[in-house]
C-alpha cells in the first residue's frame, strides 16, 4: 500500500523501494494502517483535521525512501531467463533513475544464453543508459550476435543511444549496410539515425539499396535517405 503510493507519486517501482522509518527497514506486506496506526485514526477523525480553533494538525509522519536495486541484482546475477527478463523490465519501468549501477547489472546480461534475454537486455540499456552513454560500445558488440534478433533489436538501440555524428559509431554500423547482410534494413534505418545529415558516405552507402531485391530493404533505404539527405536530393517511391 505505501510503496504503491510511493510509485504512482515519484514513478519507482516497487521492487526498487526501500522505505526507512526509525532504523526500521518496512516490509512490502505492511499497509499504512499497521505502520501509522495514530495517523490513520486522526485522518478519519473530524479532530484530525480541525481541533476546532481553525488550525490544521500539522503532525504528518515521514518515511526515508531509498532507490536499491538489490533485489533485482539478486535476479540479475542468480535467477533463470525469466526472473532475468522480468528484473530487466522492472530496470526498463525505472529508467535512469538507477544511475550506474543500473546499467553495469543490464550489462550483464548481453551475453546470456537466452537470446529473449539478449533483447531484453539490449532494449533496458536504451533506456537506462541515454545517449552517449559508453555502454553503447557494449551494444555495438552485438551486432554480430548468432540471432538475428538481437541483431535488430541492438541496431534499433543504437539509433537511440549513440550522439548523431559520432564518428566510431557511424563506421561500425556502417559495416553492415552490405548487400548480404540479412539485417541490413535495420542497419540501413541506424546508418540513418547515427550519421550526420548530408554525410556523403552514408548517402552513397544508402543509394547503392535503392535497387536491392528486397522489397523491404528498398523502402528501408528510402526512409533513410529522406532522414540523411540534405534539402533538395530526391528519392524514390517504395
Amino acid at each position: 500500500e505505501i510503496k504503491g503510493a510511493v510509485a504512482a507519486k515519484w514513478h519507482v517501482p516497487s521492487a526498487f523501494q526501500q522505505l526507512v522509518l526509525n532504523c526500521t527497514v518496512l516490509q512490502d506486506e505492511q499497509s499504512v494502517a499497521e505502520v501509522f496506526p495514530e495517523f490513520v485514526q486522526r485522518a478519519r477523525s473530524a479532530d484530525g483535521v480541525a481541533d476546532g480553533s481553525g488550525e490544521h494538525d500539522d503532525a504528518t509522519p515521514s518515511i526515508l525512501f531509498v532507490v536499491s536495486l538489490q533485489a533485482v541484482a539478486e535476479e540479475l546475477t542468480a535467477g533463470g531467463a525469466p526472473a532475468k527478463l522480468a528484473a530487466l523490465r522492472q530496470l526498463s519501468c525505472l529508467g535512469r533513475k538507477g544511475g550506474e549501477a543500473a546499467i553495469s547489472l543490464t550489462l550483464t546480461c548481453l551475453t546470456f544464453q537466452s537470446d529473449r534475454v539478449r533483447i531484453a537486455a539490449v532494449e533496458a540499456l536504451s533506456v537506462v543508459a541515454g545517449r552517449g552513454h559508453s555502454s553503447i560500445a557494449a551494444v555495438c558488440e552485438r551486432l554480430d550476435d548468432e540471432s538475428p534478433s538481437v541483431r535488430q533489436t541492438a541496431f534499433k538501440a543504437i539509433a537511440q543511444m549513440a550522439d548523431r555524428g559520432d564518428a566510431a559509431i557511424v563506421a561500425c554500423v556502417g559495416r553492415y549496410v552490405v548487400h548480404a547482410d540479412p539485417c541490413r534494413s535495420f542497419a540501413l534505418e541506424a546508418l540513418a539515425a547515427v550519421a550526420k545529415q548530408g554525410d556523403e558516405e552514408a548517402i552513397t552507402a544508402i543509394v547503392a539499396h535503392l535497387d536491392d531485391g528486397s522489397a523491404v530493404v528498398r523502402c528501408a533505404a528510402i526512409r533513410a535517405l529522406a532522414k540523411i539527405s540534405m534539402r533538395g536530393r530526391r528519392g524514390r517511391s517504395c
